[in-house]
């Protein structure tokens, strides 16, 4: 007697496969509707100083959250806060979410098809810089400011900003005398890494270092500062592939600032590496704009673009590496007075002949993303099927 065996054909298993597969990923549900875990729903106000401990985690956000002035919130590595709608987490206390490499602090949608601005945001606005709040190997994802700050004093060191409309949103006015770190923090996928409002005669020191900001889809890094006295400190960072400029720093006028960027990578951006825009004064100008020692090479338009009306004023751009020593090619990708008497001059000689050498780029670790896994599935599966075919004819 003969007996056969029925074959099932790769493409037919293919499509059970995706019959499978694709209802997971067509609705946007909440994930706390199929969780196992019941977690502990929050909102409202919290008026004594708490922990938010893993044994109690995933934390749902069901509604605006206030941690009252001279309170803190503490959030122990490794716990889930998950937004069930707009809200935000509004901190007029402190808090102190300090997670470790293997077991940072998450917030994030509760969607199980997660978008940008699913909630709102971590709100600091204590307006009391007695009260220090701290964020350290914390990921925020899918929010519309993953950090909003409001003259606040927070340190972030450590945590990772991606899928969010803003990564961080600053918006300081008239604060009082402060220090603003943001160190070893990574920025990605977002519509902006970080948005930085400033305005007053407060003074502000920003210490921005050793953070990668690449693939947002606007500016890896804005900045409107006006009327204000500031020392801002770019160093150490990695600022590339991002859409539009890798920085854009607009200043209206009054601006009694000292600008420092240093010992950064700034390529691949879509248009801009640096982007000057829009000085109508600037007081006591005497070389407060340095940008130094960089590699600053093949951002799509030119690598500095400098369009400050003020022809007397220089931009200190010299000893950086421009990806060439061809100085016809170099002025070439720089916009400046050479291109419009206007404009404000930027002076890049002596430059680098040789690039200089930084920590390693990241890894660049896509997002997940549901059809890409159900396209590796069908590869596999058909790879399988033709194999088995072959060995079965």
């Amino acid at each position: 007697m003969i007996t056969y065996k029925k074959k099932i054909s790769a493409p037919i298993l293919s499509f059970l496969v995706l019959l499978l597969i694709i209802p997971l990923f067509s609705t946007k549900s909440h994930l706390a509707e199929s969780s196992s875990n019941v977690g502990c729903y929050v909102g409202g106000s919290i008026s004594s100083s708490t922990t938010w401990d893993i044994s109690n985690s995933p934390y749902y956000v069901a509604s605006d959250l206030t941690v009252e002035p001279n309170i803190r919130l503490t959030i122990d590595s490794g716990v889930q806060v998950l937004f069930t709608g707009d809200y935000s987490v509004n901190v007029k206390g402190e808090l102190h979410a300090i997670g470790t490499f293997d077991n940072p602090i998450i917030f994030t949608s509760d969607f199980s098809n997660p978008e940008k601005g699913d909630w709102e945001a971590i709100n600091f606005q204590s307006n009391n810089l007695s009260q220090k709040s701290e964020l350290e190997y914390v990921e925020f994802s899918y929010g519309e400011n993953g950090v909003l700050l409001n003259n606040d004093l927070v340190n972030v060191s450590n945590c990772v900003f991606e899928y969010n409309t803003n990564g961080i949103y600053v918006n300081f006015w008239e604060s009082s005398d402060i220090t603003v770190i943001f160190s070893n923090n990574t920025f990605r996928f977002n519509d902006y890494g970080i948005n930085f409002y400033r305005f007053g005669f407060s003074y502000l020191t920003l210490l921005f270092e050793h953070n990668q900001v690449y693939e947002n889809s606007e500016d890896g890094i804005y900045f409107w500062e006006g009327k204000s006295r500031s020392n801002w400190n770019f160093t150490n960072n990695q600022i590339f592939n991002n859409s539009k400029n890798g920085i854009n720093f607009r200043s209206l006028y009054d601006m009694y600032s000292q600008i420092n960027i240093f010992h950064n990578e700034i390529h691949h951006n879509g248009v801009n590496g640096i982007f000057l825009d829009y000085l109508l004064e600037w007081y006591n100008y005497d070389n407060s704009f340095k940008i130094q020692h960089n590699n600053i090479f093949n951002n799509t338009q030119y690598n500095i673009e400098c369009t400050y009306e003020y022809p007397s004023i220089i931009i200190n751009a010299a000893k950086n590496w421009w990806g060439t020593t061809d100085a016809e090619i170099i002025q070439s990708k720089i916009r400046d007075h050479d291109d419009d008497s206007s404009f404000s001059y930027v002076e890049y000689y002596p430059y680098l002949y040789s690039r200089l050498i930084f920590n390693e780029h990241p890894k660049q670790i896509p997002g997940f993303n549901a059809w890409n896994l159900i396209t590796v599935l069908i590869l596999v599966i058909t790879s399988i099927g033709l194999k088995y075919k072959r060995k079965n004819q």
